[in-house]
């Protein structure tokens, strides 16, 4: 379900008010406000609120999910990012993000990643990259994108990234940012 929600959300993103098409669920926008109904009679839940969201995580204020944080310290992984990693990255007075992108391969779940950030990479200041991989080995070619879409980001930007495995993905690639601006 959680994949499903994800791949609904980045239509939502995508299709920006505009009638989406079904992506093995029902999909409604309304207003500019999107909403998934998992099924029939199932909760509705609105992922611009859920997104707007602000959380307090180990005395940060962070705007997103901060319980991909959680996973990144808990995980470990074949590049491993832990607790100091994040709180290093994460900004005491200025704006943290938090947010992830699915896709089939390293290109797609990172550019949904970036495109979800609500502002441009060019004023991110630090950047924490987790990569999730299923079954299926990432094709290191694709990092290319990265790099490209880093090298349109300030000429100081503060980059450090892990790579973890986790069997339920299958074959998609999961990739959380967290991004940090100064006031």
């Amino acid at each position: 379900m959680k994949n499903d929600a994800h791949r609904a959300l980045n239509l939502c993103h995508k299709q920006s008010g505009q009638v989406a098409e079904r992506d093995r669920r029902a999909l409604l926008i309304v207003k500019e406000d999107c909403w998934i109904v998992p099924s029939p009679g199932s909760q509705k839940y609105n992922f611009n609120e859920m997104e707007n969201q602000m959380s307090n995580w180990n005395g940060f204020k962070i705007h997103g999910d901060t319980s991909e944080l959680d996973k990144i310290v808990e995980h470990g992984g074949m590049i491993s990012l832990d607790l100091n990693d994040i709180t290093s990255t994460l900004s005491e007075s200025g704006e943290n993000y938090i947010t992830d992108g699915l896709g089939a391969n390293i290109s797609e779940a990172f550019n949904d990643a970036v495109h979800s950030l609500p502002v441009p990479i060019s004023t991110v200041e630090k950047l924490l990259i987790q990569f999730y991989i299923g079954a299926k080995q990432p094709n290191i070619s694709e990092l290319s994108v990265i790099s490209k879409t880093l090298s349109n980001g300030k000429n100081n930007l503060q980059v450090m990234w892990g790579v973890s495995k986790i069997e339920n993905l299958g074959d998609d690639i999961k990739v959380v940012l967290v991004a940090s601006l100064s006031k």
